[in-house]
């Protein structure tokens, strides 16, 4: 394991890392490095398919291109809300809920 995240885990709990500790944390940075680096060209990807959807709006064109673009918008929505899910992984845990 990483000793950069063996040593974090100390310092925020005041105790030695054990390998439970360490994969965990290991397993959350892994987590918030993929949404990092998927949410980047999501933004990407929606930016340029409002910009598309604010063309076509005023334009004459049919549905088949505007159908299109509210689909990619729906996907966009989906991947971001779950990578917000995945998130929530990453964050820590207040015990057992009531």
């Amino acid at each position: 394991m990483s000793k950069d995240i063996q040593g974090d885990i100390p310092a925020a709990t005041g105790h030695s890392a054990t390998g439970d500790e360490v994969d965990a944390a290991l397993l959350r940075r892994m987590i918030v490095s993929v949404v990092h680096d998927l949410n980047n060209p999501l933004s990407i990807i929606a930016g340029n398919t409002q910009l598309l959807s604010e063309i076509v709006a005023s334009s004459d064109a049919g549905d088949d291109i505007r159908e299109p673009l509210r689909d990619i918008e729906r996907a966009v929505e989906e991947m971001v809300s779950q990578l917000e899910r995945l998130s929530t992984l990453t964050r820590p845990s207040n015990g057992p809920s009531t």
